[in-house]
């Protein structure tokens, strides 16, 4: 049936922005793609929407092959990330993993669990030297192709106390007082203000800072005191091959 022109192209246009902006958003969302990757499923769905709409032949025809074709080859390229973490941005900019790495996690990609509690796969990831955790970064990296990292002592903080407003209490945190001297699963206790959980308590994490001849650990965990302030240049050092059975970590990306 023969369209008003008119008609048509506002038809045409519509579809083209409706498509694109939808499936840029679920390549973006469901297959975690980059802002480049989305981009091309966006623009190719609306492309081809474009040409079903507007034109069956012709320029029209042209577009709907162009489009099935970069279509095709995105979602080649893009794979689901079953394994990749939740990761939260926080208002400095990058984006920090919800939850410590969990015991599963830890197992998945390196193959071993060395966690002195072994009772929970969602339990945080212990018994691990700094070194460890780099190891499991590039594993992590090399299947995933994304490029995660350990926060400095100062990212950690900003992501903990943002605005500086810490809150170390049994509502967010297990510590000595209320743990009965073992970790949980992650996710139990109420997110921090940035939607972070266990970041005051459940194991301590590491990160890339250097101090005394060891790196930093932040935050509190199952085996120690509440601590009624946590400052920006708190921390425990400890050797690269240190290992303690209340210390894991969580990653960001910038």
């Amino acid at each position: 049936m023969p369209f008003n022109v008119d008609f048509d192209q506002k038809l045409a246009v519509a579809a083209f922005f409706s498509c694109a902006i939808g499936g840029g958003f679920f390549a973006y969302r469901m297959f975690n793609a980059n802002f480049f990757d989305a981009l091309v499923v966006g623009l190719s769905s609306g492309a081809l929407a474009f040409g079903y709409s507007y034109l069956a032949e012709g320029v029209g025809g042209k577009l709907v092959a162009v489009s099935v074709v970069l279509f095709l080859i995105s979602w080649f390229f893009l794979k689901p990330c079953d394994h990749c973490p939740e990761m939260v941005k926080i208002p400095t900019g990058i984006s920090v993993m919800k939850y410590e790495v969990t015991q599963a996690e830890w197992t998945y990609f390196m193959g071993n669990n060395p966690s002195s509690h072994q009772y929970c796969d969602d339990c945080p990831v212990e018994g691990i030297s700094y070194d460890d955790v780099q190891g499991y970064i590039k594993q992590l990296n090399e299947l995933t192709g994304k490029n995660y990292r350990l926060p400095t002592s100062d990212e950690w903080f900003d992501a903990a106390c943002p605005k500086e407003q810490c809150s170390d209490n049994p509502s967010f945190s297990w510590n000595k007082d209320n743990s009965g001297g073992q970790t949980y699963y992650v996710g139990k206790k109420r997110p921090n203000l940035n939607g972070l959980y266990d970041i005051f308590g459940n194991v301590m994490e590491f990160t890339s800072s250097i101090r005394d001849g060891g790196y930093v650990a932040r935050g509190n965990s199952f085996a120690h005191e509440r601590q009624s302030k946590i400052s920006r240049s708190g921390g425990l050092p400890i050797k690269t091959n240190e290992k303690f059975n209340d210390v894991g970590f969580r990653l960001v990306q910038d």
